[in-house]
């Protein structure tokens, strides 16, 4: 199920709950950042203009969740500020006379594509022969319904290896991919890989591999 965080800026939460209630979604009351990082939206209501710095605040610390939709819902007009929030990572910044029915019906239409490719990721693990699945929504590594969080820079190397499963991926395939226009570094794939073993562990299913002067493999046995 997907989470819809509203940031508590109002008194009047029961109107939002009733304008964004959906069968697609869970409501999610957001009063501290860490609640961010389980979200798959936001939505910031401003309803006054002394409230801009805590939107914008609240923009910024989105971040922590790069794969969080973000929605500004504001009751006040908004022309140099609305490029503002866009620019920090606003999703959409939604003023009126624009009502929450057009801001209810932007966050179903979001959140039924993501529905949807939710759901093609969940068939392809089911299929998957060997019993590991690449999350993109959650940026994470799934092995028999286990799921660990990765940083955007090790899931990219992971999915690099799952692509090519049991094959080597060259060092130099790693940086052009991760880092393009840079000089070739081993040391820090050699870093990012010693991170990801480490939070994936040991498993029956797989390993990550060192090819010697070449590069890694993620050998699947199965």
């Amino acid at each position: 199920m997907l989470n819809l965080g509203i940031v508590e800026q109002t008194s009047s939460d029961d109107k939002w709950t009733g304008a964004l209630k959906n069968d697609l979604y869970d409501l999610v009351e957001v009063n501290r950042e860490e609640q961010l990082n389980h979200l798959d939206g936001v939505v910031i209501p401003m309803e006054k203009v002394e409230q801009l710095a805590q939107v914008i605040e609240w923009i910024i610390a989105c971040r922590i969740n790069p794969s969080a939709f973000i929605w500004v819902f504001s009751k006040v007009p908004l022309e140099a500020e609305k490029r503002i929030m866009m620019r920090v990572g606003a999703t959409d910044v939604i003023t009126t006379p624009e009502t929450q029915t057009y801001l209810s019906m932007s966050v179903e239409n979001t959140f039924m594509r993501l529905g949807n490719k939710d759901q093609k990721l969940h068939s392809k693990q089911e299929t998957c022969p060997y019993g590991i699945q690449l999350n993109e929504l959650n940026q994470s590594i799934v092995v028999n319904n286990v799921e660990t969080e990765l940083t955007r820079t090790e899931y990219r190397i992971l999915s690099l290896l799952y692509n090519q499963i049991n094959s080597t991926v060259t060092y130099k395939t790693i940086s052009e991919t991760v880092w393009p226009g840079k000089e070739l570094s081993i040391a820090p794939i050699a870093n990012i890989i010693c991170h990801i073993r480490g939070k994936v562990g040991k498993s029956k299913e797989y390993s990550i591999t060192t090819v010697r002067s070449k590069g890694y493999m993620l050998r699947a046995k199965g």
